[in-house]
């Protein structure tokens, strides 16, 4: 403990202040009235003080000054007071500055400031001791804008979501608003709030406060979104081959979807696209219903299913009835073959020299027989998307048939006599330099066969016929440039 001993103190005025600062005790001996007669006895506790001990002469001014508030708000006011103690009055009193005092020479001045001001106040005594001290009266500023709003800018309707701020230096109050149909279910008058979305886009916003007022709003839009719509059409084939790859796709595409997602029949399988909005599908062997949801963060629309059926190949094709034997003079012979089930069109074909004139992809087929036909099959098969199946067909035999109507231009063609018996004669004119003569009986075989060549201009050719049994007979002749056929009677 430090010891300070005051040896003599001649006081002019009994009032004396001792200022010590920090803990100190005070000796019983440390005052006297009269330093001739010390009467301790007056003090005679010690006493153990810890707050500061003024010791002033009589002549000295003392003044504090205070501010009462010393913290307000723009545009109110606080009122200063200068305490003196000591010195002999009057007192005379000024305040500096002057700006917003009502009365800078009172001991008590009503201070206005717009902004933090330091007063000072200089205090003279009768016998022109002065005192100076000094308050500050404090502007409290009303809070900063919050700042940025954390939370979702886009929330689904009827979900809950937390939105928050950092904390406002001098805010004491916070106070938050939200759009109609939104409801604040936690939070208010805090930092943190938590929300309960309605249907209504709009501004959730925030304010923060003290005792002088509420800053400008932080905001932040909001828009609400729902659960994706249901897709309206899946797009692609309603009947599939069996193990056939084909697409299928949501058309228009959903508002408010991010994704989709797929389902197929279990033996068929997704290949690529799920997760958007088409997919290629490599389909099974059984029909079945393709679906499609749209998804956003909301959750799932309700499916949009289609049934899709299963499209094989065609049945094999049946038996084709018309004519096994046909004759090639430019005859038309029909074939038909029954209904196919799964055709949707049918795939004719005729041996060489013969031409299919109409019903193709039909059922039903007109063939005509030229004269160069040759025998084959005519066959048939059902088609569809899936391909062809299994054809049915038909042998046709080609003949020069009996019955049929001479053909060809006669021009510089001649056969005489006829009937005839024995020899027939064949005049030829001008026919080129090859023929091929052939004699048919009634029954389309073939009796007679031979060349000619290097024909002459004028050219008659003898034909022996005696050992043809009698009856009606057709000669063919065929030339670079025609094709002419007689018939002829053998007596």
């Amino acid at each position: 403990m430090d010891t300070v001993t005051f040896l003599k103190l001649t006081l002019r005025n009994p009032s004396v202040f001792l200022i010590i600062f920090g803990s100190c005790f005070i000796s019983p001996n440390l005052f006297s009235r009269d330093e001739n007669n010390p009467t301790p006895d007056q003090f005679s506790d010690v006493r153990r003080v810890k707050e500061p001990i003024l010791l002033l002469a009589g002549d000295t001014v003392h003044v504090v000054a205070t501010a009462t508030p010393d913290s307000i708000c723009a545009g109110a006011s606080s009122q200063l007071l200068a305490t003196v103690t000591g010195g002999t009055g009057p007192y005379t009193f000024s305040w500096t500055p002057v700006t917003g005092l009502d009365n800078p020479g009172i001991a008590n001045p009503v201070a206005s400031p717009t902004i933090t001001t330091r007063y000072h106040v200089s205090v003279v005594d009768a016998d022109s001791h002065t005192g100076i001290d000094s308050t500050l009266v404090r502007i409290i500023p009303t809070p900063d804008s919050p700042g940025t709003i954390n939370g979702p800018s886009v929330v689904c309707d009827d979900s809950s979501a937390d939105y928050s701020i950092q904390n406002v230096p001098g805010a004491n109050s916070y106070s938050w608003t939200v759009p109609s149909g939104t409801q604040i279910l936690s939070g208010q008058n805090t930092t943190e709030i938590v929300v309960r979305w309605g249907e209504n886009d709009g501004n959730i916003s925030v304010i923060a406060g003290n005792q002088c007022g509420n800053s400008n709003p932080s905001v932040l839009a909001v828009t609400i979104t729902g659960l994706p719509p249901q897709p309206a059409t899946i797009l692609g084939p309603a009947q599939v081959c069996n193990s056939a790859t084909v697409i299928y796709s949501v058309n228009p595409l959903v508002p408010e979807a991010t994704s989709y997602f797929w389902t197929v029949p279990p033996d068929a399988a997704i290949v690529s696209g799920q997760s958007s909005d088409s997919i290629f599908v490599h389909w099974g062997a059984n029909a079945g219903n393709i679906g499609v949801v749209a998804i956003n963060s909301c959750g799932t629309s309700s499916p949009r299913n289609r049934a899709i059926g299963l499209e094989t190949l065609p049945e094999p094709a049946g038996s084709i009835t018309g004519n096994d034997t046909v004759c090639s003079n430019y005859e038309e012979y029909t074939y038909t073959v029954p209904v196919i089930p799964g055709a949707t069109s049918y795939v004719w074909a005729s041996p060489p020299g013969t031409t299919i004139t109409s019903g193709s992809g039909t059922n039903t087929v007109v063939i005509k027989i030229d004269p160069a036909a040759i025998s084959g099959p005519v066959t048939v098969e059902g088609n569809n998307t899936c391909g062809s199946g299994t054809p049915g067909f038909k042998n046709i035999s080609v003949k020069i048939c009996a019955g049929i109507s001479e053909h060809g231009k006669e021009t510089g063609i001649a056969v005489f006599p006829n009937p005839a018996e024995g020899v027939l004669n064949l005049t030829i004119a001008n026919e080129g330099n090859k023929i091929k003569l052939q004699i048919m009986d009634a029954m389309g075989q073939i009796v007679y066969s031979e060349s000619l060549y290097n024909i002459p201009v004028e050219y008659t050719h003898k034909i022996d016929v005696s050992g043809f049994s009698r009856g009606m007979y057709f000669l063919e002749m065929v030339s670079d440039t025609r094709l002419v056929i007689k018939k002829i009677i053998l007596h």
